[in-house]
């Protein structure tokens, strides 16, 4: 029996593993952490199982919307309409769709149309090619207006980017405007999102179970020491100082993590791999006794704050063990050198509990049953201009050595859906050089849309 090896228990590398078990392959999965997931795992928040990081479903999400089905979960997808906010100088405005922009009074009425029309273009937009070149902080300019990007945009690009901000790409930027409005199901609708009951730790325990239903193996607390060649072959893998043989490995790793795993041998690729950079995300997650504002997800622009943005998940999963109480993530993007990923969780939340006050007066400590906070070293991909030129194939200059990598959805941000369908298309390009002649259990993509 042909057999896989699969290093990272992620949703890409659960993904894979389930698929290549579905057709009868032999796979083992490795996870260096006690948990699987990544950064869609889950843990334990007093009695309430709740992910790390926050997670929703949008009306394009295809891939995961299909997994969802072809798991048998379907009746555990739900679709909510949810409100968006936005705190602008000590002041909050709705902000969930065309009448709200056009009620904003932050900006003039021709800002505000020219907003609205920007917005619009971009949601219908599909060749995003041309706009790798550009500067993202430009293009908002020229197509929403410089007070709207100053008022709307600028906190989004120079707090999550920082050092980065000047340099990201329009076309990762697009994607991010595109995605959500799509959610719309008109201008002048509302954002309508989805979710699992039970979350993604539904998702990533639907995977394993399956998986090991079917004869696959699972490791965790297992860290795979490096990726074996004979060659330009991939061979195997060594794990705990002890070689174990596959027919085919699929890496899906944090890029930062992949050189260092790597044969010897192909050093201009190494090489690539080592100058795409990322950056860290510090998320606090607050349980409340009342919600902060009516709001799911909430814009911050305001000089005396230092995030740009609280999402109040339990407006989306209103789950009823929560027993009315509020889920709210304050997520922070940075380099993971920087002092503030380092600043301990006391001193993040005194800084939180400030500013949640200036969100909403009444707002004081007593509200705060509880708050964690999880910190990621590599979140997100730094996606600089014609970034598509750099983006890592799926295929590696080793024979049976296949790479997945947040990287590869570019210009979509990292997404579950997105995470999902590379593993697919890792799968199809490994059955296709293992000599697999069967029908997949999954729709072929064009092999001009796949990172190979």
């Amino acid at each position: 029996m042909t057999r896989v090896g699969i290093v990272g228990g992620g949703v890409s590398g659960l993904m894979a593993a389930w698929e290549l078990s579905e057709l009868g392959f032999e796979v083992e999965l490795f996870e260096a952490a006690p948990v699987l997931g990544g950064l869609a795992s889950s843990f334990d928040f007093d009695g309430f199982r709740i992910e790390r990081f926050y997670h929703f479903i949008c009306r394009t999400d295809e891939t995961l919307i299909r997994t969802i089905d072809r798991l048998g979960l379907h009746d555990r997808l739900h679709w909510k309409q949810t409100r968006t906010g936005f705190f602008y100088e000590g002041r909050h405005f709705p902000f969930s769709h065309g009448l709200d922009v056009l009620r904003f009074s932050p900006l003039s009425w021709p800002e505000k149309l020219r907003f609205a029309w920007g917005v619009y273009r971009a949601s219908r937009m599909t060749d995003w090619h041309s706009l790798e070149g550009q500067p993202a902080k430009q293009w908002l300019i020229d197509t929403l207006g410089p007070k709207a990007y100053e008022v709307v945009w600028d906190p989004l690009l120079r707090i999550k980017f920082d050092r980065y901000h000047d340099d990201i790409s329009a076309a990762w930027m697009w994607h991010r405007i595109h995605r959500v409005a799509r959610s719309r199901t008109s201008p002048f609708a509302g954002e309508r999102f989805g979710y699992l009951e039970g979350g993604s730790d539904l998702l990533v325990g639907t995977l394993s179970e399956k998986t090991k239903a079917n004869g696959g193996k699972i490791h965790l607390s297992t860290r795979v020491e490096a990726i074996a060649a004979e060659g330009n072959r991939c061979t195997g893998l060594r794990v705990g100082g002890e070689f174990r043989e596959f027919d085919a490995v699929i890496c899906a790793l944090p890029l930062t993590l992949v050189p260092q795993l790597l044969p010897e041998g192909a050093p201009e690729y190494r090489s690539a791999l080592e100058k795409l950079e990322s950056i860290g995300v510090v998320c606090m997650i607050l349980r409340l006794r009342h919600p902060l504002t009516k709001d799911f997800w909430l814009n911050v622009n305001d000089q005396r704050i230092s995030f740009n943005g609280v999402i109040q998940y339990s407006h989306l999963n209103d789950d009823p063990r929560l027993e009315g109480r509020t889920i709210a993530y304050i997520p922070f993007y940075l380099d993971r050198g920087h002092p503030r990923f380092q600043y301990s969780d006391e001193l993040l939340y005194d800084e939180y509990c400030a500013a949640l006050s200036i969100l909403n007066p009444d707002f004081d400590r007593g509200w705060v049953e509880g708050y964690r906070v999880f910190r990621a070293p590599h979140a997100q991909p730094i996606c600089g201009l014609d970034f598509s030129d750099r983006v890592p194939r799926i295929r590696t200059p080793w024979d049976h050595l296949y790479m997945i990598e947040s990287t590869q959805l570019y210009p979509a941000d990292r997404i579950i859906s997105g995470n999902l369908r590379l593993a697919q298309d890792a799968v199809t390009i490994a059955l296709g050089e293992m000599g697999y002649s069967g029908r997949l259990p999954f729709p072929e993509r064009d092999p001009s849309d796949i990172p190979a």
